[in-house]
């Protein structure tokens, strides 16, 4: 898997190794795009650095979890790749809930 960002912030993970020692995996799965992580960096590398699984749904998952049709709006949207702004767009078609709930980040 590849992240999205670098770690930006090394004690949050080190919070998160120290948590996932103790409790393993907490919370919803990462989103991913294929090989490409949208949400969890920082949980990808505390769960990589305890050789836990890492539980992932894939964005098409998602899309067809909330009933939409996540080729026609891609294309609605101009087919945005993960680094361009319009996919903040095409990420905001989602409910605010899944966005909240899979902690995905459209601000």
């Amino acid at each position: 898997m590849q992240t999205v960002h670098e770690e930006r912030d090394g004690g949050k993970t080190q919070l998160l190794i120290e948590d996932m020692s103790v409790n393993g995996w907490q919370g919803c799965p990462l989103v991913a795009d294929g090989d490409q992580l949208i949400t969890g960096t920082h949980r990808y590398i505390a769960a990589q650095a305890l050789d836990i699984a890492v539980p992932t749904i894939q964005l098409d998952e998602l899309y067809a979890l909330a009933g939409l049709n996540m080729v026609a709006l891609h294309e609605t949207h101009g087919s945005p790749t993960i680094n361009e702004l319009a996919f903040v767009d095409f990420l905001s078609e989602l409910p605010t809930a899944m966005i909240q709930e899979y902690g995905i980040d459209i601000g």
